[in-house]
């Protein structure tokens, strides 16, 4: 689908003085009002539907549950230095799903010693199960609690 073939006709729009002139009645304005509006209607219709029906049709799913499985949600969660297991931090959460893509944030208001305990655990991903997410710290586990956000994006395979 290329958003490029999307242009208005004319392609100045309302700046088009001879394609919109100054109406001369309210149905004049209503009808260059609504003329852009049409060609939009009529583009979606025509171009960007049937690219929606046709992945309604693939995944089996509607449209919108795919675009909320990609957009995600985002968490804050803390890890405390207390529930290293080794080298491993277990989080539970609804949102993990097996098939689940996740991404690690940092939050904006780490300290400097967090940040640095961060980095010096060289965090990986540990795994996941339905509602549970593991971290495996590759380098030195954290004696601090860190703040760190976790953006889920859904079944991946909706996707």
């Amino acid at each position: 689908m290329a958003i490029d073939k999307f242009a208005f006709n004319p392609t100045n729009g309302f700046e088009d003085s001879s394609s919109f002139p100054d109406p001369g009645s309210e149905a004049d304005t209503r009808e260059q009002m609504m003329r852009l509006h049409y060609q939009t209607r009529d583009y979606i219709n025509e171009n960007v539907q049937p690219y929606v029906d046709a992945m309604e049709a693939i995944t089996g799913q509607d449209v919108t549950d795919i675009v909320d499985a990609i957009r995600g949600t985002t968490k804050a969660f803390t890890l405390y230095a207390a529930n290293w297991q080794s080298n491993n931090y277990r989080i539970d959460d609804p949102d993990v799903t097996s098939p689940t893509s996740n991404q690690r944030l940092l939050v904006s208001n780490l300290t400097s010693a967090q940040y640095s305990a961060l980095l010096a655990a060289r965090l990986i991903d540990g795994g996941q199960t339905t509602g549970t997410l593991y971290l495996r710290a590759m380098g030195t586990v954290p004696s601090i609690d860190i703040p760190i956000l976790i953006q889920f994006h859904g079944d991946a395979s909706a996707a």
